[in-house]
């Protein structure tokens, strides 16, 4: 993604960051990663920051936070 030096443990890595289906719409997809992980990461720190004024508020954030951590932690464990 930064035009770094690749470190794999195995080999094949260049030819899956190569192909056809390492980006969407010209974006490599470790930048979507990347923004996801970064958007959890955001709302956990504003929720442990910020005092919602209800608790349904509250239970909206906490909800986000559980489906977004859910799904990324899902998809991390089927791409290993």
């Amino acid at each position: 993604m930064f035009g770094a030096e690749l470190v794999c443990p195995v080999s094949g890595c260049e030819t899956v960051l190569e192909s056809q289906y390492s980006s969407l719409f010209g974006l490599p997809l470790s930048l979507f990663g990347m923004l996801a992980y970064l958007s959890v990461s955001v709302l956990a720190v504003s929720a442990a920051i910020k005092k919602r004024s209800t608790i349904a508020a509250q239970a909206d954030t906490d909800m986000f936070l559980l489906s977004g951590a859910t799904l990324l932690s899902t998809c991390s464990a089927a791409l290993m």
